[in-house]
């Protein structure tokens, strides 16, 4: 029997304060939220040129996590570049209070794992990171939880162990406002290197989502590393995912060169029919950054990452020679064309 539509609030988080939360409440309403912490593993000035690094203060940073946490009061919390050591401080911080609402399903990568960004900040030694699903105690019930593998089988001998150990953190719920529904919410962070095995990720994960029975409904969120004109992004859309979140021009990652929109929270009802008939998303809040950025949003993302993994070769040996000498032809033109933002931004060492 069909229990008729549920209503979804998608916000996605940054470390930027939140003021107020222009987002509905309701008996039916399930507040869900994606938040990329940016594990300080990852924090230097060479990997964020120009920017303020006193921003970056782990410390200071927690306290505005839990601080928007508190504010958005979101039911279901997406995560994503987890430092294990920084989650558990962030659960313990103001007596517990995020540890004592939330169920906490933490989901670890290899150490291994993206190696390859690692500097000084931490002596080029690792830290346990991975992604992470909290559920509301008091709306969710948490049944059981799986980390999924997302890497391509094949890419074990393709590529370096800095690539490879992604997982997608699936967990369980079943949701009392939503008549008892069964209800999966799965996070993942797909490739950070590379936009062409992001995608290859998001279009196997999407398929393996699908396929699991015994569900009422999906929640998926997480850092897709690929903005909504994606062709992959429109793909799992035809699967029969619905973007949830809205308001797709607002940036979710800020740099002084430029932002860009990558994270994103989709759903679907089971395509076998299940006791949720249709789901629906009232509204999205994404907080926005106060200081200056040369440019507001990158244009033509999707096509600059195209040629970007073309040139790469990982579309083949013969698009990467036929894009590379491309660019070498037209070269003169874009050089032309980017003078004034690389002028701008040479005169800007650091934000406004």
């Amino acid at each position: 029997q069909a229990l008729g539509s549920r209503s979804i609030m998608a916000a996605s988080g940054g470390f930027i304060p939140i003021l107020s939360v222009p987002l509905e409440t309701g008996p039916d309403v399930l507040r869900v939220t994606t938040f990329n912490l940016l594990a300080p593993v990852w924090t230097h000035q060479s990997i964020y040129p120009g920017m303020d690094m006193a921003e970056f203060e782990p410390t200071r940073r927690r306290q505005t996590q839990v601080e928007v946490l508190q504010r958005l009061d979101p039911d279901v919390v997406f995560m994503q570049e987890c430092q294990k050591t920084e989650l558990d401080a962030l659960l313990e911080l103001d007596d517990g209070v995020i540890q004592n609402k939330y169920d906490v399903e933490f989901c670890p990568f290899p150490l291994t794992f993206w190696t390859n960004w690692l500097t000084e900040a931490t002596d080029f030694e690792p830290r346990e990171n991975g992604v992470c699903v909290l559920t509301k105690k008091s709306a969710v019930t948490k049944l059981e939880a799986q980390h999924l593998p997302i890497d391509l089988p094949e890419w074990k001998d393709q590529l370096p162990q800095s690539s490879l150990g992604a997982h997608a953190c699936l967990v369980t719920v079943e949701i009392p406002r939503w008549g008892g529904a069964k209800v999966l919410l799965a996070t993942s962070h797909l490739d950070a290197d590379s936009a062409h095995r992001a995608g290859l990720q998001g279009r196997e994960l999407a398929k393996q989502l699908l396929n699991i029975g015994s569900i009422d409904c999906f929640i998926w969120g997480g850092d897709f590393n690929m903005e909504y004109r994606n062709p992959t992004l429109k793909e799992i859309e035809r699967m029969g995912f619905t973007r949830a979140s809205g308001d797709v021009k607002t940036p979710t990652v800020y740099a002084c060169m430029g932002c860009v929109r990558v994270d994103h929270i989709f759903c679907a009802v089971a395509p076998r029919g299940g006791r949720v008939a249709a789901l629906e998303s009232l509204a999205t809040y994404v907080p926005t950054c106060p200081m200056g950025h040369t440019i507001s949003v990158v244009p033509f993302l999707s096509e600059l990452q195209w040629l970007a993994c073309s040139a790469m070769g990982q579309r083949g040996r013969c698009l990467q020679v036929l894009t590379v000498l491309c660019m070498i032809v037209f070269f003169p033109l874009v050089l032309l064309l980017f003078t004034p933002v690389f002028i701008l931004a040479c005169g800007r060492r650091k934000q406004r």
